[in-house]
């Protein structure tokens, strides 16, 4: 009975997540023009400026502004996150992940390669969530 239920909760999941997935592709797809485009207006920039400097001053001033604009952007989301409120319950996680974000990407990265190749481990992984969920 609980495979049952576990298996209509994923199609239910998978028909509710379609639009999410569909937004995340899009969203990816943005990001990719937006890189591209930006490359496109550096060497624009890098062609307009080679006709006033030498290529070699026209490569760093290039670089330059691309280097500025990231920090700049780097910076805007630094603030943005400083606001975020993280819940009360994942303070301690969140305060582990900060002291230690290496090994915490590495513990992520390891769990995911060992979750997604094991069926067991799949299994195991939807039966402490099931139980888990079933608690709250």
């Amino acid at each position: 009975m609980q495979a049952r239920l576990l298996t209509l909760l994923a199609r239910d999941d998978r028909v509710r997540m379609a639009p999410l997935i569909g937004a995340v592709v899009l969203v990816i797809a943005g990001a990719l023009l937006l890189m591209a485009g930006l490359g496109f207006a550096l060497a624009a920039a890098f062609l307009a400026l080679e006709l006033v400097l030498s290529p070699a001053w026209a490569a760093l001033a290039t670089a330059g502004a691309a280097v500025a604009a990231a920090g700049i952007a780097v910076g805007v989301a630094g603030r943005m996150q400083s606001k975020a409120s993280i819940p009360d319950g994942l303070e301690l996680g969140a305060d582990l992940i900060r002291r230690h974000p290496l090994e915490s990407a590495a513990a992520a990265l390891v769990a995911g390669i060992a979750v997604g190749g094991s069926e067991d481990a799949k299994r195991s992984l939807m039966t402490a969530l099931s139980s888990a969920v079933t608690r709250l």
